[in-house]
């Protein structure tokens, strides 16, 4: 028991430091990594403890007179875990590590001693959270992919995140301290519930955070590029591509300068940056990002390969080449694995069309009047045989083109709702009438109007506290 003991002085030593340095203090003095902390080893060596004689050594000590007992619980689900665990099997240990992640949680909710486990909160998060995600993984058959660590763990800390938000307001240094790991807590929820498939869960996160009275720049720097991610995901999946595109940007514009090239977190930016800037009308320079972020060619991620070829078929108005592209099985796993073969495919349609029309424009003079004969042999000759209904759900006929005014008048009219052509349809007359000035708006641009916030940059009204 000398080593308990000692262990309780070391605590009891922590709580005697000034309030400034206590939280600190106690993150390492209760620690579950071995490296960094030496009772980890020391205490799992003594063999199976009595409890009941732990539980009483702990009492005595009458910490904090008596009236923070959720500390008391912490010290000794601390004790248990160190004593207890199994350090070849984390799939034997996880109950401990998950218990001792509770306890913590209801300690920290005290009204006013619970801040100083903020740092301990958040050490033990950091800890569990890959833990928990690599024994889902591994159990995924058996526990029929329910990834049940993932969601208990998620339950614990959206415990800890809703009691930071039930005291903002009070503009003390309490609140102030607990607030620090507020921003933390959110992304570590928001990566949770998109491994457990249950993204929109993050919409409690975001408002919160939204509505809490914060500036992102009292943050670290890495904790405010994994929180915009996860919101730049979020957006996503509720095809709010702009929002999304803009926190993305952001996210590469702000990566270390010692942490750019050949970085996994630079690919996964990246890969999700690239498409949406295609999707929304930009065209991304791919050598530029290539000699930026990489330092060999060798380095260079797949994926350059097929967003440089899907650009080119979207530039070049080719449905053939785009229906290749898109029904590559290579290409189509990487893009469906990765929640982009739905937004890529139904957003590339438009973008083609748009571009194979202005080529009909330019090759015909730039005169301001377009005959449905000239698109239809244009659609034709893009196509190479296949038919519409294979590039497009939109347009699900049989009919060659040629045959059928309504399609090429179904194009017009889509270029024209989209604000991607400035005229007008005539159908009796087969024609369409353009515009003298801007026939074809600038893509990138239109989309940010319509669908974001106004000028390219501008946040969402939610977001402003980001800026």
């Amino acid at each position: 028991m000398d080593v308990l003991e000692d262990f309780l002085h070391h605590i009891n030593g922590c709580l005697r430091t000034p309030a400034k340095v206590q939280p600190e203090k106690l993150a390492l003095a209760l620690s579950v990594n071995p490296a960094i902390n030496p009772f980890v080893v020391r205490i799992n060596n003594l063999g199976n403890l009595n409890y009941d004689q732990v539980a009483l050594a702990i009492e005595r000590r009458n910490w904090n007179n008596g009236d923070w007992s959720a500390f008391e619980t912490v010290v000794k689900s601390y004790v248990r875990l160190c004593n207890q665990m199994n350090p070849w099997s984390r799939l034997e240990s996880f109950d401990l590590f998950s218990t001792y992640l509770n306890d913590i949680s209801v300690a920290f909710s005290n009204k006013t001693r619970g801040h100083l486990l903020a740092p301990l909160f958040r050490d033990i998060v950091e800890t569990i959270v890959p833990m928990a995600k690599q024994l889902d993984m591994q159990m995924l058959i058996i526990e029929l992919h329910r990834k049940l660590r993932l969601t208990y763990v998620a339950a614990i800390i959206l415990k800890g995140f809703n009691h930071i938000r039930s005291l903002l307001g009070a503009n003390d240094h309490i609140e102030a301290r607990k607030k620090s790991i507020m921003l933390f807590l959110g992304g570590k929820l928001c990566l949770i519930y998109f491994i457990i498939s249950n993204p929109l869960l993050c919409q409690n996160v975001f408002s919160n955070m939204n509505n809490a009275n914060l500036h992102i720049s009292a943050f670290p720097k890495n904790e405010q590029m994994f929180y915009r991610y996860y919101l730049a995901k979020f957006y996503m999946v509720k095809y709010q591509f702009v929002d999304a595109y803009q926190h993305l940007t952001w996210c590469l514009h702000n990566l270390p300068s010692n942490y750019v090239k050949d970085q996994k977190n630079t690919t996964i930016i990246l890969r999700d940056l690239i498409p949406l800037g295609i999707i929304l009308g930009k065209r991304p320079n791919l050598q530029s990002f290539q000699q930026r972020y990489y330092s060999l060619a060798a380095h260079t991620p797949l994926f350059f390969s097929l967003y440089a070829q899907l650009l080119g078929a979207i530039k070049s108005g080719s449905f053939q080449r785009l229906h290749a592209i898109l029904n590559d099985s290579a290409n189509f796993q990487f893009l469906k694995q990765n929640s982009l073969q739905i937004i890529v495919a139904s957003k590339s349609f438009v973008l083609t069309l748009r571009n194979l029309v202005r080529l009909v424009w330019r090759l015909g003079g730039r005169v301001n009047r377009l005959n449905y004969d000239q698109i239809a042999q244009a659609l034709e000759f893009s196509l190479g045989g296949l038919d519409i209904a294979s590039v497009t759900s939109q347009m699900a006929t049989s009919f060659p083109v040629s045959s059928n005014n309504l399609i090429v008048e179904n194009c017009l009219v889509t270029l024209i709702d989209q604000n991607l052509l400035r005229g007008k349809v005539f159908p009796r007359l087969r024609v369409a009438s353009l515009a003298k000035t801007d026939v074809f708006p600038a893509v990138d641009k239109i989309n940010f109007l319509k669908f974001g916030n106004g000028a390219e940059g501008t946040m969402a009204y939610a977001d402003k506290w980001m800026e």
